[in-house]
């Protein structure tokens, strides 16, 4: 679901490594476009990864004075994935 440029640049970054120059970088990103042509997916490799995170309910909380704390919770509803909020008490 990423930009094009955004699947390249994930084959082209060895992310958190040291970097002499910023050109070696735009030279690496340059030749995989050109590898991987017209192509619009560009498959993600396979050191990158993450995480999908589905919440059924998200509570926000903000602090106040005398433990009078503002909290909301949101609740999805599994059916519809509606989301309905409620206030609580602190």
């Amino acid at each position: 679901e990423r930009a094009r440029d955004s699947q390249i640049g994930a084959w082209a970054s060895d992310q958190s490594q040291p970097l002499a120059e910023r050109e070696a970088l735009l030279a690496k990103m340059a030749m995989l476009k050109a590898t991987h042509g017209d192509e619009e997916v560009i498959q993600r490799p396979p050191h990158w990864g993450g995480y999908r995170l589905v919440p059924s309910q998200i509570e926000f909380w903000q602090a106040q004075a005398f433990r009078l704390h503002d909290r909301r919770r949101y609740d999805r509803d599994p059916g519809t994935g509606a989301w309905g909020q409620v206030r609580l008490n602190p």
